[in-house]
């Protein structure tokens, strides 16, 4: 493995703990990157992130100052969507979730999911399967609990269906959304 390959391994791991645990990473054996390195890294480095939400919603993510790149209609098989005060996926055979795999850095995920009511979010690692088909890995941020039986938000499901509408998913999983 090239010396390069094996360096970006080392940051991509050291950013991906970094928005995991809230804390800095710190690849061993390796000399500290400056500060600047740091902020050039995390600026151009991007990561596939997989949103179920109204995050799928290019506006939401502009006006959170997020730039979304490579915008691509997904579906992630093995979930349900369930929605208390928030959206969240619960690992279900035979579910399907559709929702939008954006391109961004880790900066702006963690820009996202540091906000109020948000910190809860936890990032996993998934695959996702996309129009073409292709299978892709991505990034989602999921609730560790599921919403209790009783939680509902019938304002956040009206306006998650308006967006999956405008987005163009089918029928039949906007229908099921509550």
């Amino acid at each position: 493995m090239s010396g390069l390959l094996r360096m970006y391994e080392l940051v991509e791991a050291a950013l991906d703990e970094m928005l995991a645990t809230g804390r800095r990473a710190e690849p061993r054996g390796r000399r500290r990157a400056s500060g600047g390195e740091r902020s050039v890294i995390a600026m151009t480095t991007t990561v596939d992130a997989f949103f179920y939400g109204l995050f799928m919603d290019e506006g939401v993510l502009a006006g959170a100052g997020v730039k979304p790149r490579s915008a691509r209609r997904a579906r992630l098989d093995g979930f349900v969507l369930k929605i208390g005060q928030r959206a969240t996926l619960v690992r279900a055979p035979g579910g399907v979730v559709w929702g939008m795999v954006f391109a961004l850095t880790p900066g702006e995920l963690a820009m996202l999911y540091g906000g109020a009511g948000l910190e809860l979010y936890r990032p996993e690692e998934i695959e996702v399967a996309l129009e073409n088909r292709a299978i892709i890995p991505a990034r989602v941020y999921n609730l560790p609990q599921p919403p209790a039986p009783h939680e509902r938000n019938p304002d956040y499901a009206a306006k998650l269906k308006a967006v999956l509408t405008r987005l163009g998913f089918p029928g039949d999983y906007i229908a099921g959304i509550q």
